[in-house]
């Protein structure tokens, strides 16, 4: 059963109850998902009675013309919200990478710390166990 029709044929098969889309841009896997839904692309994007127009910008919709069904993946006066979306979360994982950098350094600097306060230990019992000996020399 193929998704992809044009122009007579796609309006022949509108017909047949399928619900119709237009994609503008290369968005691959929104066209894959609604194929495999059983959902029937204009090819020409030329339809003016499609149910979902997925567009890159915003400029693209032209929300004068929507009838209440119609559905599209933009709000209207904002243009980036696919981009928006894609840049909010590189900032998050941008984030997280630097919470775990910061949580490594302060692990390795409590390490260094730990190290370092071990080392003072046995300083202190090796300079105690000298002064003991020395003690004991002198008590002789």
């Amino acid at each position: 059963m193929g998704g992809l029709a044009g122009g007579a044929e796609c309006r022949r098969r509108a017909g047949d109850g399928r619900k119709m889309f237009i994609v503008m841009g290369a968005f691959k896997d929104v066209r894959r998902g609604l194929l495999r839904r059983g959902w029937l692309e204009d090819e020409t994007k030329s339809r003016p009675d499609v149910h979902l127009k997925w567009t890159l910008y915003d400029t693209d919709v032209g929300y004068n013309g929507l009838k209440e069904y119609q559905m599209v993946n933009h709000f209207e006066g904002n243009g980036q919200v696919c981009v928006c979306r894609a840049r909010g979360r590189e900032r998050q994982r941008e984030s997280e990478r630097e919470r775990d950098k910061e949580r490594d350094t302060e692990t390795e600097t409590e390490r260094a710390r730990e190290r370092k306060t071990e080392r003072d230990r046995e300083t202190h019992e090796a300079r105690d166990r000298e002064e003991e000996r020395g003690d004991l020399q002198n008590a002789v």
